[in-house]
């Protein structure tokens, strides 16, 4: 990990490529300029990335930071999984302990503070990994970071260090030795979701989410589960009507959310 941080460190700090989180008027994979700066918003993917290179290799040698940038993946649904799988094959998810989205830490993006925010997304010692079975609670949870943290300071203290300094954060709280951080059984069952098709049409131009649309206002449904969002999208990939490489509900549930705020489904 030390090694991974100083080449990050030292990357980011003069980069002409940086990778920063999608939020507000950044776009996923809609590749920008801010002042020369090229700027590629993304999902977790990238830093999914990192971890799995980590596991497996040292910093590269050959290539510039802005090539490496340039390699890495934006988006988790477009993405081949043999280069990406590794942590979600493992029951794994990414969670950060600061905050990485740009905008919500300053409004006046210039390339310094582009930069600053990839540093700290793609940081060694900002993340620790969690069971995908409710990550986004346990992932939130303060006591939870305050946990991992105790981890980083003891194990790799530079790095912690080193991030705590550039984030500019105060250390996380001490761990509370009297909370117990644990899975039940119940914590590992898959909830079924259900769905209202609300509209037949769509305002996302985005194809799949076009395709999407067609697709469920053509099965004649209008309230459907998991498992027939499945069938209906598997058939579509079958018949060259809905084009994706991935598995159909990972496509499905990352424009989920879009779909309900653009009023096509409810659920």
């Amino acid at each position: 990990m030390e090694l991974w941080c100083e080449w990050i460190v030292n990357g980011a700090a003069c980069a002409e490529v940086v990778v920063v989180r999608a939020y507000g008027e950044f776009e996923r994979a809609n590749i920008v300029h801010v002042d020369d700066l090229e700027v590629r918003p993304s999902d977790l993917a990238p830093v999914w990335a990192l971890q799995q290179m980590m596991l497996h290799s040292d910093p590269p040698t050959m290539v510039s930071f802005a090539e490496w940038a340039r390699s890495l993946p934006l988006e988790h649904n477009v993405v081949r999984q043999s280069q990406m799988d590794l942590l979600n094959r493992a029951g794994l998810h990414t969670a950060h302990f600061v905050d990485v989205a740009p905008q919500r830490r300053t409004k006046l993006l210039h390339a310094d503070v582009l930069r600053h925010a990839c540093l700290v997304e793609l940081h060694p010692a900002n993340v620790f990994w969690l069971p995908k079975a409710r990550w986004q609670y346990w992932g939130a949870d303060t006591r939870v970071k305050a946990h991992f943290a105790e981890l980083m300071k003891r194990h790799v203290p530079r790095a912690w260090k080193d991030l705590m300094e550039r984030a500019a954060v105060d250390d996380l709280p001490s761990a509370d030795p009297d909370f117990e951080y644990f899975y039940s059984e119940q914590d590992w069952f898959r909830r079924t979701h259900n769905f209202r098709l609300l509209r037949s049409e769509t305002t996302i131009r985005t194809p799949q989410v076009r395709q999407i649309v067609f697709l469920l206002n053509r099965s004649t449904l209008t309230q459907f589960s998991d498992a027939q969002v499945r069938e209906i999208l598997e058939q579509g990939k079958a018949d060259g009507e809905f084009r994706t490489k991935q598995d159909v509900m990972l496509v499905f549930n990352y424009y989920r959310k879009r779909l309900k705020g653009d009023g096509v489904l409810s659920g």
